[in-house]
């Protein structure tokens, strides 16, 4: 295939015609993930959790961003049949400003928001630790109902936000764009496919605690086939073929 990149940026970018409209397959796409790097299963693995755990090393995800920016660049290359190397993921780093700014913004958005929806959640378990024994049975009862019910809802808004992260360094590595235009180009992507993409959010968290109660090999084992599925999820909404933002 062609080396060249479609998805140069352009000077005017409108998010509203960024992506298309999808039908999200969750167990397709990991099945679709599988066979589309099992040929270099175990290099992709590693190209997968050197990302992560370089990204690790240093707080408040500095670099995460280069380092996922990176990554998804390995799948492209993927996708374009070009060799794949560990030189390709630190070619994350020539967006490292890009990527370190869009996180930058997810931290100055969202950590004021999270704090804020972890507090009711703090309150209900300090109602259930503190005063189960003071109160009676069926209040307790539905005090650990809100509890779970809106655990669940943390978990899923956290999710989302993670996953239009994801998508934001894609578009940095794919298109090429600006912090502030991939940061809500993310999103845009989400809000397009949302019911999709929160289906697809559910059953990623379902396989994940199944692997992680399985000593973590398992997820260990399990993780590019979640990187690459995640990348044709972005392909899907954002495909090559098309002109570089489809209504």
């Amino acid at each position: 295939m062609s080396g060249m990149n479609p998805y140069s940026p352009t000077q005017s970018f409108d998010s509203a015609e960024l992506g298309r409209r999808i039908r999200i397959r969750p167990i397709a796409l990991l099945q679709q993930g599988f066979e589309f790097i099992k040929s270099d299963y175990w290099l992709f693995l590693g190209l997968s959790w050197v990302a992560v755990i370089i990204g690790s090393l240093v707080p408040f995800g500095i670099l995460f961003g280069p380092m996922m920016v990176g990554l998804w660049l390995c799948f492209r290359e993927r996708e374009e049949g070009k060799p794949t190397s560990f030189d390709s993921l630190f070619r994350g780093f020539d967006s490292f400003g890009t990527s370190l700014v869009v996180v930058l913004i997810h931290i100055a958005i969202f950590a004021p928001v999270f704090v804020i929806l972890g507090t009711p959640l703090v309150i209900l378990f300090l109602m259930f630790f503190v005063g189960v024994e003071s109160v009676e049975p069926s209040l307790s009862g539905i005090v650990v109902l809100l509890g779970l019910g809106y655990t669940f809802f943390f978990t899923v808004v956290s999710m989302i936000v993670q996953f239009a992260a994801m998508f934001s360094f894609q578009l940095i590595a794919d298109k090429g764009l600006s912090a502030w235009d991939a940061f809500v180009g993310g999103f845009r992507l989400i809000y397009k496919n949302f019911f999709g993409v929160l289906y697809f959010l559910i059953i990623f968290a379902f396989l994940f605690i199944i692997l992680a109660s399985l000593c973590f090999i398992p997820l260990i084992l399990a993780a590019p086939v979640f990187y690459a599925s995640l990348f044709l999820l972005y392909r899907e909404m954002c495909p090559r073929s098309q002109p570089n933002f489809v209504l």
